[in-house]
């Protein structure tokens, strides 16, 4: 439909002005040249001389908006890059301050870490101690050992009370001093 609208509107001066407007627009439309008669500057059959220029005018058109196009991914690519530059020194800056702080923080993780360890051994070693105690056949006399050592005390609290300790502890510091000489005459 349009190469037939194209075909009566147009003669062939005003289509070989057409192929000089052409090539103005750059090298992408000279493979339509090819069907211009060298002898005359005419164009070799109308129908394909119509077909071809609205592939060509069609063709130049899609190039330049491929080129617009092509002009606005390499902006947004540019801004892009321009913002992933950002972004890479703010985290190297952010890495620069983490990075000491993270090896500070492990370092006391680890330390803390051998420290529960150390006490959950002893731990584990004083009840072990306990456990064998009462696990063991000395149990009894040990038992019987305590039972001595706390009457022991009893009497020896009973002693204080009553006054008999501090009357021996007298008489032995008297026995003790008899013997020297009085330094204070």
């Amino acid at each position: 439909m349009i190469t037939d609208l194209i075909n009566s509107l147009m003669s062939d001066a005003e289509l070989h002005q057409l192929d000089k407007l052409l090539e103005r627009r750059g090298p992408c439309n000279q493979w339509m040249r090819s069907y211009v008669d060298e002898r005359n500057g005419h164009w070799v059959g109308s129908k394909i001389k119509i077909e071809n220029m609205c592939y060509v005018i069609n063709a130049g058109g899609r190039m330049e908006d491929t080129a617009e196009m092509m002009r606005l991914v390499s902006e947004d690519l540019k801004k892009a890059r321009s913002e992933m530059d950002r972004t890479c020194k703010e985290v190297s800056t952010l890495t620069d301050v983490v990075l000491p702080l993270l090896h500070t923080n492990l370092q006391n993780i680890r330390s803390t870490r051998m420290s529960v360890e150390n006490e959950c051994r002893q731990c584990l070693t004083a009840l072990r101690d306990v456990r064998k105690f009462f696990l063991e056949s000395d149990y009894k006399t040990e038992i019987d050992r305590l039972n001595e050592f706390l009457e022991l005390f009893a009497r020896i609290k009973q002693l204080q009370k009553d006054g008999t300790l501090d009357l021996i502890a007298d008489v032995m510091l008297k026995l003790a001093t008899e013997g020297e000489p009085d330094v204070r005459k």
